[in-house]
């Protein structure tokens, strides 16, 4: 069931909540709609029906933007757990002011209904975006829609039951009933994912205030400036229009046939049981083989050409059954079929302006079609005879099949005008739930035209769109583009019949083997692979393609041919590429392993592991997640202590893969302090419910430890400093402190309301105190406070704690930190000794000294007891004194104090003489110069002379923008007097950014200021 469904592991309880919160609050609508209405229509009449439109559409207008502004100003999960309390309490109200007859309940009680259901769609709707990420929702919401419209369906034609059993009165407590189980559930769902339950924070409350007009302003503009907008608006007023003006009549019909209250209420619950079923039916039928074979637009150039058809009609004659025949195949037709394409038309306005606009339209279009209406039947209720409501209905209807043509046109020049523009994904609506279900057929037209495009970009984007939807039409001009002049339309036209399954087109694909492009060549022998279906001659056309240049060819060669069958040739090529030199070659070889298998794939990708490079590692990793191999689970645990962070987190996507088999070795290697990091991003991508204990054991040993570095921080603040030696251990202890805490906190995240935990951790080391502060607080609403509350002291030393604080002299810190386990530690604390006249703490720098295992703890502890400062020249500095230095840096100043080790030993030292050129403009550049003592001119020749952009001074750093853009230096370096400088190469430097975004942020900050600076010489 869950395969058929589309469901993966792991996520069954979620999404069995999440249908069963579209199941029931639908179910209640229908019932309680049905219940409101007939009360209406019984016990006031149709002919109040007039004025109450120009009332909904006024209220809809702005109950929907007020709670718009509510959602900006409350956190959206708070917000959609207090609305059902806030409907259940207004129908219950409502039946209490029934039952004492109150005057005008009524008509509140018609335009309340209304908006109670749209609410609720809202509620459930809302809970479902922030339950799933966008590749979820694409997967399921066809499933949540199926399970809201069969909620409706069957609510309906269940309350001539429920009717007989409570009363038409007491269906409205029957849907404050469902309601109030709506919070139940959508509790529980809230609960499950952690939904972040706190409130923006002030500015960004203000911000949003303003937003609402912003957008509905930006929507309007958008509208008037686009012609198929313009009409789409125009149309979707009238088509509102012509809603309700057969709503009315039918209305009108309803209340003379069924005089009886509980038997109008039944009916009308039966009719709406009926709609919304057959809706669904035709919307999964009739809808995919319906615009595929005429397009979008026709269905609403259809809907359009029915009602002129039906209104017409029924100026002739309007019998009860003609009028609910109509009523039934209007909103059939509108549900099953425009409504899918409803969405897709918003798809062309670009993604900036799409929100606003479609706000603008669905907010204020569609209403005022409500309100057009309800003037109209007030001003002619009169003097109109009743079959003249018709006439005017089908001039109306007129009026909207001109406006749709109007739009009709708009979209297909709309589309050939994306298609130019590059804009692919207006081709392949994501948005609409019933996405899957529906293909343009105009927007399949206008992409094969555009495979003959003279412009080269045009055919481009035109393969690329067909290479990712099933268009067998198609097929004729794809095997045409295989001949292309431009690469990339031969490469998206390969997928492309791949994905038609177009066998005719074997002998074209058999020529692209011999293509000038690589990729090309490569993709030609996935797509044979997927046309042979056993061809005998698939080995024959693939095999020389063993001996390609280039080793992506190689390697899919390779694959393809041990995926067809075994092949001693394709396994050794695959083996030989393994072993090459060059990196490229090893990473390709790895990553055809999955489509491979077997003992040998297993060796190659477990052997990768301990490989120099990461992305190699890395491959190796993603290729043991698709080897069904026993040992694969261990093999990918015991590699979680990877030095490359990239590493470790492909390593812990990879176990999630795996599964199950990797939890309890996951769970056992938290134990070791080197694996710590990646086991604890394993965990979060597992279950580990079951092992759940062990986790909190795990966490509780590590509060411990975190308060421990806690203490020894709070007292070593005391501990006299000279050139920032002791702040180096202050700050090292801090660290580890945290750090510590927020493996607490990750291990909790990995057994309970993981994503807000992990939300709250990342910003625990924001700036803002806001920020701070609310997510100390979301940390403290969890439910392991017992576990989490202890390190909250951490980041909020007034947080509330069951353990007292542990006082210690700074010397006694200083000495605790000297035997501690940390290498790290144990040199920021001899660093931190230099001088310290204790001697306990001499005792233990002489212990460390001789025989500590750490060399750079030996030579600092050495150091300390000779009394040594900063050394006088870049030859005798020491790895410490290179990390104090760097640590004044301010490009390097927001990195963990342990970190900066990793920048202190990658980085070389450089002496320069007054006078000598450091770079050279124009040069190659592949370093970048840390200023340590001196001054650097930068200048740049322009033709007119030499020009002085700068003088940098100690701390400062230059060359970072030729190593950044890989293009020749823009200015010359130039010492000014003696210089010395720590260097760092390209690789190095690019190997911090990626592993180190905060470093990146401050390199992004001088960047700007050093084009600033030269815009100014400019000038």
């Amino acid at each position: 069931m869950a395969a058929l469904l589309h469901v993966q592991e792991g996520e069954g309880r979620l999404v069995a909540l999440v249908m069963a919160l579209m199941f029931l609050p639908s179910a209640g609508a229908a019932i309680g709609v049905s219940s409101a209405e007939s009360l209406f229509l019984s016990r006031v009449g149709a002919e109040a029906l007039p004025a109450l439109y120009i009332v909904l559409g006024l209220v809809t207008v702005m109950a929907t933007l007020g709670m718009t502004a509510l959602l900006g100003r409350m956190a959206p999960a708070r917000a959609y757990l207090i609305m059902p309390v806030v409907l259940a309490a207004l129908l219950g109200g409502a039946r209490v002011l029934v039952e004492i007859d109150v005057d005008g309940i009524y008509e509140a009680l018609w335009v309340t209904v209304f908006l109670i259901d749209t609410f609720t769609r809202l509620v459930i709707w809302g809970i479902a975006g922030i339950t799933f990420d966008t590749r979820q929702a694409k997967r399921l919401y066809p499933l949540f829609v199926a399970a809201g419209i069969l909620g409706f369906s069957l609510g309906g034609l269940f309350t001539s039951v429920l009717v007989r059993l409570l009363g038409t009165e007491n269906l409205l407590v029957a849907w404050a009933g469902v309601l109030l189980v709506t919070l139940v559930l959508a509790r529980a769902v809230t609960q499950l994912t952690g939904a972040i339950m706190t409130t923006p924070a002030k500015r960004l409350r203000r911000r949003r205030a303003g937003r609402l007009r912003e957008d509905l302003q930006a929507g309007f503009q958008y509208v008037r400036q686009s012609r198929l907008i313009f009409w789409t608006a125009f149309s979707a007023v009238l088509f509102q229009a012509l809603y309700f003006l057969l709503a009315f009549p039918f209305s009108q019909s309803v209340e003379t046939a069924f005089p009886v209250e509980d038997e109008m209420t039944a009916f009308l619950g039966v009719f709406r049981g009926a709609t919304t079923g057959s809706a669904l039916i035709v919307s999964v039928l009739v809808a995919t083989r319906f615009n595929a074979r005429f397009g979008l637009m026709a269905g609403f150039l259809a809907l359009a050409l029915f009602d002129l058809v039906g209104f017409s009609a029924m100026s002739i004659a309007s019998p009860f059954a003609a009028i609910v025949a109509f009523r039934y195949l209007h909103e059939v037709w509108q549900s099953g079929i425009t409504r899918t394409a409803w969405f897709a038309l918003f798809n062309v306005v670009p993604p900036v302006r799409r929100e606003q606009t479609r706000l603008f339209v669905n907010g204020v279009c569609l209403q005022a079609g409500v309100v057009l209406v309800g003037a109209t039947l007030l001003v002619g209720r009169e003097f109109l005879h009743p079959q003249q409501l018709f006439v005017i209905g089908a001039i109306a209807a007129g009026l909207t099949l001109f406006a749709v043509f109007q739009a009709r046109q708009a979209y297909l020049s709309a589309l050939v005008d994306a298609l130019r523009a590059g804009r692919p994904q207006v081709f392949n609506n994501e948005e609409d739930p019933f996405s899957s279900f529906q293909q343009d057929a105009a927007a399949m037209n206008v992409a094969m035209t555009g495979l003959s495009d003279p412009d080269a970009a045009v055919r481009r984007v035109a393969a690329d769109i067909l290479s990712n939807l099933n268009v067998p039409e198609a097929a004729p001009s794809l095997i045409e583009a295989l001949n292309d002049g431009d690469v990339d339309v031969r490469k998206a036209a390969l997928p492309a019949l791949a994905r038609l399954n177009v066998t005719a087109a074997w002998d074209d694909v058999v020529n692209c083997l011999s293509d000038t492009e690589a990729e090309v060549r490569a993709r030609a022998v996935a797509t044979l692979r997927r046309l042979a279906k056993g061809d005998n001659n698939f080995p024959m056309h693939v095999q020389p393609l063993l001996d390609d240049p280039v080793p992506s060819v190689r390697a899919v060669a390779a694959a393809s041919l041990l995926a067809a069958g075994p092949n001693a040739r394709a396994e050794q090529t695959l083996r030989e590429m393994a072993a090459a030199e060059d990196t490229e070659s090893r990473v390709e070889a790895l990553r055809s392993l999955k489509t491979w298998g077997g003992e040998a794939a297993f060796d190659i990708a477990s052997a990768a592991l301990s490989d120099p490079q990461p992305v190699v590692r890395r491959a190796a990793a993603a290729a043991l997640a698709h080897l069904d191999d026993a040992r694969c689970a261990g093999i990918l645990v015991d590699a979680l202590g990877d030095e490359d962070r990239s590493v470790r987190e492909v390593l812990a996507e990879s176990i999630e893969v795996v599964g199950e088999p990797a939890l309890q070795p996951a769970v056992d290697a938290l134990k070791d302090p080197e694996r710590e990091d990646g086991v604890l991003r394993a965990l979060e991508r597992l279950h580990v419910e079951t092992r759940a204990d062990e986790i909190r054991a795990y966490a509780r040993d590590r509060i411990t430890k975190a308060l421990h570095y806690y203490n020894l921080w709070r007292c070593a603040q005391a501990l006299p400093s000279e050139d920032g030696r002791a702040e180096l251990l202050v700050d090292s202890l801090r660290w580890t402190a945290e750090q510590y805490g927020i493996n607490v906190l990750r291990a909790i995240a990995s057994i309970e309301q993981g994503h807000a935990v992990r939300v709250a951790v990342e910003s625990l080391g924001s700036s803002d105190p806001v920020q701070l502060a609310n997510a100390v607080e979301t940390l403290d609403s969890i439910s392991d406070r017992d576990i989490v509350r202890p390190v909250l002291r951490l980041w909020d030393p007034g947080s509330e704690s069951p353990l007292a604080y542990t006082d210690v002299p700074p010397d006694e810190a200083l000495r605790q930190s000297l035997g501690d386990s940390d290498p790290w530690l144990r040199a920021c604390a001899a660093l931190a000794a230099n001088g310290v006249a204790s001697d306990e703490v001499k005792s233990e720098l002489g212990r460390l000294a001789e025989s500590d295992p750490d060399e750079t703890v030996r030579e600092t502890a050495a150091a300390a007891l000779d009394g040594e400062k900063a050394m006088e020249t870049l030859q005798t500095l020491s790895i410490m004194e290179r990390i104090l230095f760097l640590k004044r840096v301010p490009l390097f100043s927001n990195l963990p104090p342990a970190e900066l080790k990793q920048v202190a030993t990658i980085a070389d030292e450089h002496v320069f003489v007054d006078g000598e050129v450091i770079a050279e403009q124009n040069e190659p550049g592949d370093e970048l110069y840390v200023i340590v003592s001196g001054n650097v001119r930068v200048t740049v020749n322009n033709g007119d002379g030499e020009t002085e952009l700068a003088v940098r001074g100690a701390g400062e750093y230059v060359g970072e923008m030729a190593i950044i853009s890989r293009k020749p230096r823009m200015a010359r370096l130039v010492a000014k007097g003696d210089v010395r400088a720590l260097c760092i190469g390209q690789k190095q430097f690019e190997g911090i950014l990626r592993e180190r975004p905060e470093t990146s942020l401050a390199v992004m900050t001088v960047l700007c200021d050093r084009l600033r600076e030269r815009e100014a010489a400019a000038h």
